[in-house]
């Protein structure tokens, strides 16, 4: 935020109910990264980040969309590529195959989307 001031925002839209809910660490903190290093600081006007929290049929659903810059995006750094695999490393190592992680392009936006097994208010 103090980097790019007015061209971040960020839009969080939290259920009622998983206040008490905890996640392994560096979980959404490496996918939120990733979103304003790729999405808004290529943008010249930035963009809005959205995080949503909710339920998945009994698991804790997490979305993180971001726009994508205008055209391909090469004059962008590209990254390692490390990110998404090391949480999805991370999900695993806690929840085994019960735990999903899906990224993917889409209409303008890149989309992240974590589903992860919830139980007595835990992230079991």
């Amino acid at each position: 935020r103090l980097r790019l001031g007015e061209r971040l925002a960020v839009e969080w839209r939290v259920a009622g109910g998983f206040d008490d809910v905890q996640l392994p660490q560096l979980c959404l903190q490496p996918i939120v990264e990733n979103a304003i290093y790729h999405g808004i600081e290529p943008a010249r006007s930035g963009g809005t980040i959205e995080i949503v929290i909710g339920d998945g049929g009994g698991r804790l659903a997490i979305d993180i969309d971001n726009p994508l810059p205008e055209g391909d995006g090469s004059v962008h750094r590209h990254g390692n590529r490390i990110a998404l695999a090391n949480v999805r490393d991370r999900l695993r190592a806690h929840f085994g195959d019960t735990a999903t992680l899906e990224a993917h392009r889409d209409a303008g936006h890149y989309r992240v989307h974590l589903e992860i097994p919830i139980e007595g208010g835990r992230a079991q």
